[in-house]
């Protein structure tokens, strides 16, 4: 199913009311016209763009990847895949990039999307596998923090232990040295006794 540019400039006749999504854009004084250089296949100013090319809609809501589609400009779908243009966003019609590309049954902008989906799948396998090995890390730390936990409450609980006993040994030597001061005072009064004694019988 082919549709034609002249067809496709009636269709995106873009009027004065579109709402588009803007970003600096010095090689367009207006955006819109980036919806006619895809209908022409202007790829000129549209590579010049300082913008977020992928962020301009226009009033059925489509990116300029639909419409590159729509058009069946094959130099332009590679060049808006490239720049990693979003093929599931939805314009009004609730249709994707790659609904159309289907529906053209245009070979190469199949292939070009199908080999996008592969790219796009095997970059995403390598983000879930580095997630996967970030999460086995994860629970690896875990595992190990949590042993380090059992290992510190072991040794909190040793330390209390030990005070107990430093703080019983304590109070024994405190009672210890109490009653060795007794036997000191004892002592000495026995000495005073035994004086006084040995001064009687001198006498």
């Amino acid at each position: 199913m082919s549709i034609t540019n002249q067809n496709m400039t009636r269709i995106f006749d873009i009027h004065t009311n579109t709402q588009t999504i803007l970003d600096d854009a010095p090689s367009y004084s207006d955006p819109e016209e980036a919806f006619k250089d895809v209908i022409k296949g202007d790829k000129k100013r549209l590579a010049a763009y300082k913008g977020y090319l992928d962020l301009l809609r226009d009033y059925s809501g489509n990116s300029l990847l639909h419409v590159a589609v729509l058009v069946e400009n094959v130099d332009l779908v590679k060049f808006f895949l490239e720049r990693r243009f979003d093929v599931y966003y939805r314009n009004k019609a609730n249709k994707n990039s790659w609904d159309l590309a289907l529906r053209s049954q245009n070979k190469e902008i199949v292939r070009l999307f199908s080999d996008h989906e592969s790219l796009y799948k095997e970059r995403n396998d390598e983000l879930v596998a580095k997630n996967s090995s970030l999460l086995n890390q994860t629970k690896i730390l875990e595992k190990n923090n949590l042993e380090l936990t059992r290992k510190n409450n072991s040794l909190e609980t040793e330390n209390n232990i030990l005070r107990l006993h430093n703080k019983r040994f304590r109070d024994e030597v405190d009672i210890l040295t109490a009653d060795n001061n007794e036997l000191k005072e004892s002592n000495k009064r026995l000495k005073t006794s035994l004086d006084n004694m040995m001064k009687s019988f001198k006498k």
